[in-house]
């Protein structure tokens, strides 16, 4: 599980490296925190809120097609990067290009791992 949050970070960081419209606030007297803090707060939405959600609105889910699903995923990641102090961005469209970057590098990191 540490070996999966270490592959996160290196995802976020590189999905912050990709996009350069958005920065995740990492000075050097802070070392990485503003990183960890904010790899930590999607993990643990990705983990534990997302699943938790998913079984609750199963049967709206089945009664969709799955796209409630999706839906579901999107408003969490949206929430998630609200409550995040260390990110700063400048519009709804660059945090949506964050989200399905971050998902793309993050599947490819698992499909490798």
């Amino acid at each position: 599980m540490i070996i999966r949050f270490i592959l996160f970070v290196l995802a976020l960081y590189l999905t912050e490296y990709i996009l350069p419209i958005l920065k995740i606030n990492v000075t050097i007297s802070e070392g990485y925190r503003g990183l960890i803090i904010t790899a930590l707060i999607f993990y643990i939405c990705n983990y534990i809120v997302i699943p938790i959600l998913r079984l609750l609105t199963f049967p709206i889910t089945i009664i969709t097609f799955g796209l409630s699903s999706t839906l579901l995923g999107i408003l969490v990641f949206y929430f998630s990067l609200k409550i995040n102090p260390y990110l700063i961005y400048g519009s709804t469209f660059s945090l949506l290009a964050f989200i399905i970057i971050l998902n793309m590098v993050w599947w490819i990191i698992n499909k490798l791992g």
